[in-house]
């Protein structure tokens, strides 16, 4: 039996969507050979057959039926089923079904001194295996039916033939016939499992790669944050400075200390002072502009870079915030000030310069008193 299962290859756990793909298939086919038999066999009658004979009939026939056939299969091409059903089935397998028996038919009426299979029987016969998508059972059913008919009717329509000599062709046409129509079939279920699977398979690979791209955007993010404060940290300021100075930007920065936070730090430890840290970060966010960048430069220094903004705009800035910090009552009721160095890439246009003429403001400010911020230019502002 196991040969059996490797040649009837099913759709399994796909089963409906294949139904639908299959239908969908089968229904274009019958669209394109309808439209191509309606006018084939329109013109078979009007201009080929004999006026007024039977054949000419059958061609007229044929040419409605194939018109019903076009109307139904352009309904559902533009009107696509979204649930395969059992009316979808029938129509699907009509076509095959109409073209064995008027090819069956044909070859029943066949008239002449020697007796011959139609055209249209081979054509028909092997035509609906490799042009369709027939399902096992239904194909089982179709070709048996179809050739055991043809064995019985066509030597009571023909009996001057001997029925052994083309049973053995009937039948073995019509078994070829049907194992072409398996293949096919299983055929087409092997490529859409395939394509299944490389669908799944892209799809959970698209998953990954948006983890990874989630974790990796998360991995940048820490690697551009201070863990505690959660503002960007010395090495992501550097970088953002030297694109400011690379895009020849005037921009001035302010560089922050909080004044006496060691002695915060004795008497209420270091943990109240991460919570300061914290706080400090919270209202240096909240109080800078919109285009302003802020960062922890270290301990319980900070960094403002601003953007497009002079000197004296920066200790402006730098005025408020001191005014900020002096007036918020952090952890245990302690109170903190902020001492500030400003310096201007109009005076220091290289990034280490400016660096290091706002941190020699910062002590200087330091040392005339603190809570207070001392600019890079002398009477730029007031302390």
């Amino acid at each position: 039996m196991q040969w059996l299962n490797c040649l009837f290859l099913q759709p399994g756990l796909h089963s409906a969507d294949f139904s639908t793909y299959r239908f969908n298939r089968n229904n274009m086919m019958i669209l394109i050979i309808s439209a191509f038999l309606c006018i084939e066999q329109l013109i078979y009658g009007a201009f080929i057959a004999e006026t007024g004979s039977l054949l000419q009939q059958i061609y007229f026939y044929s040419s409605g039926l194939m018109a019903v056939f076009l109307g139904i299969s352009t309904f559902f091409y533009c009107r696509k089923p979204a649930v395969h059903r059992a009316g979808h089935t029938a129509f699907e397998l009509s076509l095959t079904a109409v073209g064995l028996a008027v090819a069956l038919y044909r070859t029943l009426i066949f008239e002449g001194e020697v007796f011959r299979i139609p055209t249209i029987f081979i054509a028909v016969l092997y035509g609906a295996a490799v042009v369709f998508l027939i399902p096992y059972r239904y194909s089982i059913l179709l070709y048996t039916s179809f050739t055991v008919l043809s064995v019985l009717l066509i030597p009571r329509f023909h009996p001057e033939i001997s029925s052994s000599t083309y049973s053995a062709d009937i039948i073995a046409n019509g078994i070829i016939a049907w194992f072409v129509s398996v293949m096919n079939y299983r055929t087409s279920v092997r490529g859409f499992l395939d394509k299944h699977q490389i669908t799944r398979q892209n799809e959970a690979l698209a998953g990954k790669n948006r983890q990874i791209a989630q974790v990796n955007r998360e991995l940048e993010e820490l690697s551009i944050r201070d863990s505690l404060t959660g503002l960007y940290n010395r090495r992501k300021l550097d970088v953002m400075l030297h694109e400011l100075a690379r895009e020849d930007r005037q921009f001035s920065i302010l560089l922050l200390d909080l004044d006496y936070f060691k002695d915060l730090n004795d008497t209420y430890g270091h943990s109240a002072g991460d919570l300061v840290l914290k706080d400090i970060s919270s209202l240096l966010l909240t109080h800078i502009r919109e285009q302003d960048i802020c960062g922890r430069w270290g301990g319980e220094e900070f960094l403002i870079i601003c953007p497009d903004t002079d000197l004296p705009a920066a200790c402006g800035l730098a005025k408020t915030l001191r005014k900020v910090i002096a007036g918020t009552v952090f952890e245990n009721t302690y109170t903190l000030t902020g001492s500030f160095g400003a310096a201007s890439t109009a005076d220091y246009p290289q990034v280490e310069q400016l660096i290091i003429a706002a941190d020699k403001q910062l002590y200087a400010a330091k040392h005339n008193g603190r809570n207070r911020t001392e600019p890079a230019a002398a009477g730029v502002c007031k302390p």
